[in-house]
């Protein structure tokens, strides 16, 4: 791990460390000298976390409400490894988001690169309705049991847990918050509703402020498309994408079917994949959620977070969408070959069902769709100008109506930013918060960029993707990432 990494490190954890010392003395005089000094011996991360233990810990389906007894037994992974029995060290506490905990445990090195320096206990923790964390099991996700699924109910799960931990492990030192993406939201709502439990939080790429009339809903997609300009390609993936839309709004069934053979679309039986125009829209999802990840995760080192990727995606989807020989009047081949990059580099998928637009096994799909149906309501739109995605305004009466549809909920742009703060989140009552952003990251237009609150650090980061400064310190990151 490079050194300004770890100085970095050790002023912002240690500043949390010493806060909490003067008003607390919770630690010995003899840390401040003990944990500085040992920062610099620390070593250079593996690509391989180290192993972790699984436990389960007892959580009520419903923290708000007494009349209901029922609980749910959510997982959560602890590392030891660089822990040393001593009651007076730090835990570093992720906060699980919409997935299996293990993927986020796997790539989240910045955790463990840092940990032997603090000899810090580390904890995951799964958040309810994802990965093995289900309150009703295999019956989770019917639309009555969904009902206890929200960030209130986790932040509430972690905060239970923090008792238990402390109490099994003897360990009263400082706990520190870390997360990404949604993660990185809870990372820092978690500090700010629990800060009698949390001395400080790490939030990456937490778009804490991305919320209609917060921020412009047609910022992400132009960062997307940007990415694709610098890389050379943007201009024949607009053309590609504008003939998708040509074709979805009028084309012959021999046509479509020339598309399933060109985008490699499963079969249905004895017919092509894509049978009908309007079937050329979820050709067109599919791109676009193919685009949208590889600009998302598009790391200096080789990924397989979401799916497996090479370093810089982005260039290598380029390179291959210019290179594709012989004609190509529409850039068909070219936006073809630029996707495969996401859902097909390792070369082993013989077709693609364009029908599953998930952008990974792991991410539960139908948990965060609930989410975006009711509090999560993230918007995100495109024009076709400043992007080159398909116009398509944000709409929330027709976002309201499809939920209404799925799950008889009415989402809402406005409680997220009210009960916890949206661009306005460092108000006074906010501190030992650190918000990073990459810069080359679509979701970085809904952080926390700038602020007059001195009592949180804000980091812009330059060349850096979706929560890259999370990741497993790696020979490739550019300078602005170590």
């Amino acid at each position: 791990m490079s050194e300004n990494r770890l100085l970095f490190a050790c002023v912002v954890l240690l500043s949390f460390v010493l806060s909490l010392c003067s008003s607390r003395a919770r630690f010995p005089a003899s840390y401040h000298n003990r944990h500085t000094s040992s920062l610099r011996q620390t070593q250079k991360g593996s690509p391989s976390p180290p192993p972790y233990k699984e436990f389960y810990f007892d959580q009520n389906v419903d923290h708000f409400n007494a009349q209901i007894n029922a609980t749910f037994a959510a997982r959560y992974l602890v590392c030891d490894s660089f822990w040393k029995n001593d009651s007076d060290a730090p835990i570093f506490f992720y906060t699980g988001n919409e997935g299996d905990i293990t993927m986020f445990y796997a790539n989240t090195g910045f955790v463990f690169e840092i940990s032997p320096a603090f000899s810090a206990l580390i904890v995951f923790a799964e958040h309810r309705y994802y990965g093995n964390s289900l309150p009703f099991g295999n019956e989770s996700f019917t639309t009555p049991n969904l009902q206890y699924l929200s960030a209130e109910q986790a932040l509430a799960d972690y905060a239970t847990l923090i008792p238990h931990l402390r109490a099994v492990y003897s360990i009263n030192g400082p706990l520190i918050a870390f997360g990404g993406s949604y993660g990185g939201m809870l990372s820092a709502w978690f500090r700010l509703k629990y800060g009698h439990l949390v001395a400080g939080s790490i939030a990456a790429s937490a778009p804490v402020a991305h919320f209609l009339g917060l921020t412009d809903p047609y910022a992400f997609n132009k960062i997307v498309t940007d990415s694709y300009n610098a890389a050379g390609c943007g201009a024949p993936l607009r053309k590609s994408i504008a003939r998708l839309l040509e074709l979805y709004q009028n084309s012959t069934r021999q046509q479509v079917a020339e598309l399933s053979s060109i985008f490699k679309v499963c079969p249905n039986g004895s017919s092509p994949g894509l049978q009908s125009p309007s079937d050329v829209q979820l050709l067109y999802n599919f791109v676009n959620t193919g685009l949208t990840y590889m600009a998302m995760t598009d790391y200096p080192s080789a990924s397989s977070f979401l799916t497996p990727m090479p370093p810089w995606p982005v260039n290598v989807a380029c390179k291959l969408a210019l290179s594709v020989p012989g004609p190509d009047p529409y850039a068909l081949q070219a936006l073809a070959a630029a996707i495969g990059v996401y859902y097909n580099y390792t070369g082993s998928v013989a077709c693609f069902n364009v029908t599953d637009s998930n952008p990974s096994p792991q991410l539960g799909e139908v948990s965060w769709d609930y989410q975006s149906c009711t509090e999560m309501l993230l918007d995100v739109a495109s024009n076709g100008v400043s992007d080159f995605f398909w116009p398509q305004p944000w709409n929330e009466t027709e976002q309201t109506a499809s939920c209404l549809g799925k799950y008889g909920t009415t989402p809402s742009s406005t409680w997220v930013p009210l009960y916890f703060g949206g661009r306005d989140m460092p108000y006074p009552s906010a501190s030992e918060i650190v918000f990073s952003n990459g810069l080359l990251d679509p979701w970085s237009v809904g952080g926390v960029l700038n602020s007059s609150n001195p009592d949180i650090t804000i980091l812009l980061i330059a060349d850096s993707a979706h929560h890259t400064d999370l990741r497993f310190s790696d020979p490739n990151d550019p300078p602005s990432v170590v």
